[in-house]
């Protein structure tokens, strides 16, 4: 079983990630984890690796969908990232997450910034203050997904 849609149906990361991360957060609200379960998955193993303090992080019953937050502080900034692995990282899953970023850039809402560990990294234009920086990852055998939303201190 992964983390259910507000529907009931199982949902992929994708889902999960705008549903719990990526609306809330733009529209300058906490994450919500609603329905989770405190806990944590091997997919987050050494994530925090070097960070000043832990991320509050959540898991579905059986592990392959987890959350994790990172609350602000004087050093942090607010971010919530989605990790899956199996069926909630699939093809179709990432697809979606694809089709996003490219409707957010055709519509101005978010332009490339740079290269991180991650891979490319985008943040928010004026919509939204402090800027969004948003990436994502997907690893192969076994499929994995990672995506990651965060402040940051830029202002438009």
């Amino acid at each position: 079983m992964v983390l259910l849609a507000s529907s009931g149906a199982q949902a992929g990361a994708w889902e999960e990630f705008e549903t719990r991360c990526l609306v809330p957060m733009g529209k300058v609200a906490s994450p919500t984890t609603e329905g989770l379960s405190a806990g944590t998955t091997k997919a987050l193993d050494g994530f925090m690796e070097g960070r000043e303090r832990e991320a509050r992080t959540f898991v579905s019953p059986d592990g392959r969908v987890a959350m994790l937050v990172i609350d602000p502080s004087e050093t942090e900034f607010l971010a919530c990232g989605i990790v899956a692995d199996g069926d909630p990282a699939s093809e179709v899953d990432w697809d979606m997450s694809e089709a996003w970023l490219d409707a957010q850039i055709s519509e101005g809402r978010y332009v490339k910034a740079g290269q991180s560990l991650l891979g490319p990294y985008f943040h928010s234009t004026e919509w939204r203050e402090p800027k969004l920086r948003y990436s994502s990852l997907r690893g192969r055998d076994p499929d994995v997904v990672f995506y990651l939303i965060s402040e940051t201190g830029l202002e438009s």
